[in-house]
């Protein structure tokens, strides 16, 4: 049996949440640290944060590697991303695959995933590492000369901050895809990206790791969405488990308890044309000593689950229109 001494415990304090929902969800900060004895006798730790969970045994030569600033990554001397030759874009765009190319899209134009930096002005290259880096995600749909793309070596920078967590990125999607439209429902959820299965209805699990001679594996157990951006009086929803990812053809009334959202005002006086909403992916850590073992949530002994959570949050722009209408004489 695997025993572990819990090190360290940051303990989740009440945060204000809108009427219904559960407070004292974990802050960003919570960190989980925990020793166990290896396989072979040796002292071995497990932990959770928001960069992402793992175990490692010191004297088996394992433990955090040396982190290295953005410039040393990218090799440059310069101190911001505008003073680069050629210029780091704020924002670029990648492809979707055919299957999302179906719809209403004018000749030549493809839907997109569009990335941008939403710290940009702010990030020190000499100082700041590449998980410093806050991400938001929208789509777009483009002609071909609106489409902006990274070059080789700014796209391992994008590669290397995506990747220096455990855990995927909180991108939150948004149905309708292309824009959400005044007074009618949208919906928000999440897609366990690195799963090698995605399942709609089902609770999503990332897949198992075996590190320092255990199996470690998370799932997506609480989705929480900002719409309109955080702030006091700002709408806030919740949705939970096997709600989070519902069936693409979900309504309110199959799904009621997803993610549902509906915006009084189009997006136009919002800076970008978007909302920028606000969503924490709340995370469950489990573990166990091999194939066959039953799962253990870690860490053990919190007083109650949310504590045991693990927040990860993430921006997503969202496009917002007036319905049209048609006038009749």
């Amino acid at each position: 049996m695997l025993v572990l001494a819990l090190l360290a415990f940051a303990p989740a304090v009440p945060v204000s949440a809108a009427p219904g929902s559960e407070v004292g969800m974990p802050p960003g900060d919570t960190s989980h640290t925990s020793g166990f004895e290896g396989s072979e006798g040796q002292s071995c730790f497990m932990y959770a944060n928001e960069y992402g969970f793992g175990a490692y045994c010191p004297s088996a030569g394992g433990g955090i590697g040396e982190r290295i600033t953005i410039g040393e990554f990218l090799g440059v001397e310069e101190e911001r991303f505008w003073q680069l030759v050629p210029p780091f874009p704020e924002c670029w765009h990648k492809d979707l695959p055919p299957n999302a190319q179906s719809g209403d899209l004018a000749p030549g134009e493809k839907r997109y995933v569009t990335n941008c930096i939403e710290n940009y002005d702010e990030l020190h290259l000499q100082e700041d590492t590449p998980r410093d880096i806050e991400f938001s995600t929208s789509y777009a749909i483009l002609p071909p000369h609106e489409v902006i793309t990274l070059t080789p070596e700014q796209d391992e920078l994008i590669e290397a901050a995506w990747e220096s967590s455990t855990f995927p990125p909180t991108f939150i999607e948004v149905r309708p895809e292309d824009a959400a439209r005044v007074n009618s429902d949208t919906r928000f959820f999440m897609k366990v990206q690195d799963a090698s299965e995605i399942r709609p209805g089902e609770v999503q699990y990332m897949d198992t790791i075996a590190v320092a001679g255990i199996e470690m594996r998370a799932y997506l157990h609480r989705l929480e969405v900002h719409p309109e951006g955080e702030g006091d009086g700002k709408p806030m929803v919740f949705c939970e488990g096997a709600d989070i990812m519902a069936a693409d053809a979900a309504t309110r009334q199959s799904s009621p308890n997803s993610c549902w959202h509906r915006y009084t005002r189009s997006s136009a006086s919002q800076p970008d044309d978007v909302y920028r909403a606000q969503g924490y992916a709340y995370w469950q850590v489990q573990y166990r000593e091999g194939p066959g073992d039953d799962w253990t949530n870690f860490p053990e002994g919190t007083p109650t689950q949310s504590e045991a959570l693990v927040r990860r949050g993430g921006l997503t722009r969202v496009p917002v229109r007036d319905v049209q209408t048609l006038a009749v004489p």
